[in-house]
């Protein structure tokens, strides 16, 4: 198992690799055009890479027990209401091009969808693995996911 890992991880590193090394061919031109730097986007593609290796390293390392407790459901749960909330926040909700989709915070910006998806899918392997299960009933296994995610997608 462990070199399926190993493999896995020389593709991924592999594939992240190419596509800095052509948002190094194709940005500079856009990058001087628009911050007068032709690295710009480089630079801050290296360090979105930065970030996510060390969030992926850093929860390479948690228990997966630790997302199973139910107060961390909880919290998962109201980390995706709030997210999906503060875009009509004035003040941290960002409204582009008509649509409220946006946070701004500290001067990023960023779409809570983004986050709220991979929570969900979070909880949603939380609902299907956790014990006594019924998956095999279609009001366990599949109306009450579909509902919460109905309620996610369409709610917000």
């Amino acid at each position: 198992m462990k070199w399926l890992t190993a493999i896995i991880a020389i593709i991924v590193l592999g594939l992240v690799g190419l596509g800095i090394a052509v948002q190094a061919s194709i940005s500079n031109v856009q990058g001087m055009t628009l911050n007068g730097d032709p690295n710009h986007f480089l630079i801050q593609q290296v360090i979105y890479f930065v970030i996510a290796l060390v969030v992926c390293v850093a929860l390479a390392y948690v228990d997966p027990g630790f997302w199973t407790r139910k107060e961390m459901v909880a919290l998962i749960l109201a980390f995706i209401v709030l997210a999906l909330l503060s875009v009509q926040i004035p003040g941290i909700g960002k409204t582009t091009k008509g649509s409220a989709r946006w946070i701004s915070l500290a001067g990023l910006s960023r779409q809570p969808s983004e986050f709220v998806k991979l929570m969900a899918i979070v909880l949603m392997a939380w609902w299907q693995g956790r014990p006594g299960c019924r998956n095999g009933t279609f009001k366990q296994g599949a109306l009450i996911p579909l509902v919460a995610l109905g309620v996610i997608v369409f709610g917000f």
